[in-house]
């Protein structure tokens, strides 16, 4: 019988790595401050070892060609636009005509995963655009971010207007051509180590290269100097992690068993319920100890909660 999932990927895969976009082998703003091995990889036209479709960036474009039918039938704005500054390419996602502004649209899975300030990549890669629309005889003055999320019913979230930044723009441009450099020099004298710009889960994740750049799991080669700091932090959150648990639970003798407000905190005990739960249950952890551990099923384990004690701040 006829696999349906395995079919729809396929199609989905072939349909994603046809689109012009993803045949682009020139360097352009969407890449700019992204990982520089990745890009690399690109223009050394190195074959996918991993090819795969996230399914983020597939509802991320949807977003965006969806907002280019809405806004584009009015004269005030030009959606989808290329242009180009210094040699390199720029799609901005709108240029508003009247405010004189570039607006770049990104998109995150729910308003929980907005951040507080924009990306700096993500200022470089406006700049970009703005200094290209510009150079085009676009007049543009200023810049904006808008965030949206894929899922949910929050507002949007902006940043900027911001005045346009030539300098961000004039970085993009050194960045991309050092990038170009990189790619022409020999095997023996690039650093990979150097260049990967992502931690190991994000490349298991989402890069097409990571079994070329990464060589496949290897518990006997010496990790990237990178994850000694990784490593560090992580040490020290779990220990102040620790010395917390164990602070609460000097505490939990004094609250358990109550019920009510005591001034601004309301307090509530309840029975417990047996549960099981994956250790790291993270798309991103779950996803890196596959492609380490190959077939291995993700650890779970089975917990009892005999009481369960709430404290809360009264709004």
């Amino acid at each position: 019988m006829t696999d349906l999932i395995a079919d729809l990927a396929a199609d989905l895969l072939a349909f994603e790595t046809s689109r012009p976009r993803a045949m682009q082998v020139e360097t352009g703003a969407s890449q700019v401050g992204g990982c520089r091995a990745e890009t690399v990889f690109r223009l050394r036209g190195t074959p996918q070892s991993d090819p795969r479709i996230s399914w983020q960036a597939w509802v991320g474009n949807a977003i965006h060609e969806r907002l280019a039918l809405v806004r584009g039938s009015n004269p005030r704005y030009l959606c989808e636009q290329r242009f180009t500054y210094e040699g390199v390419p720029a799609t901005v996602d709108l240029v508003d005509m009247e405010a004189k502004t570039v607006v770049d649209y990104k998109s995150k899975d729910s308003a929980d995963d907005f951040p507080a300030e924009p990306k700096p990549e993500w200022l470089t890669q406006v700049n970009l655009g703005a200094a290209g629309a510009n150079a085009a005889g676009v007049e543009v003055t200023h810049v904006a971010v808008i965030v949206l999320p894929r899922a949910g019913e929050h507002e949007p979230q902006m940043f900027g207007p911001y005045p346009v930044d030539i300098a961000l723009a004039y970085a993009a441009v050194e960045w991309v051509d050092e990038t170009n450099r990189l790619a022409t020099l020999p095997d023996h004298e690039l650093d990979l180590t150097v260049l990967r710009d992502e931690p190991p889960m994000f490349c298991a994740r989402y890069c097409p290269y990571v079994t070329t750049c990464r060589g496949g799991p290897d518990p006997t080669q010496p990790l990237d100097a990178a994850v000694a700091a990784v490593a560090a932090e992580y040490d020290a959150a779990r220990t102040e992690r620790d010395r917390a648990e164990a602070r609460m639970k000097q505490l939990r003798g004094s609250l358990v068993g109550l019920k009510g407000q005591a001034g601004e905190w309301r307090i509530n005990t309840a029975g417990g319920r047996e549960k099981t739960e994956q250790v790291e249950d993270t798309d991103q952890i779950r996803d890196w100890w596959k492609f380490v551990n190959g077939d291995l099923p993700t650890i779970e384990r089975t917990t009892r909660t005999n009481v369960s004690l709430t404290v809360k701040r009264v709004p």
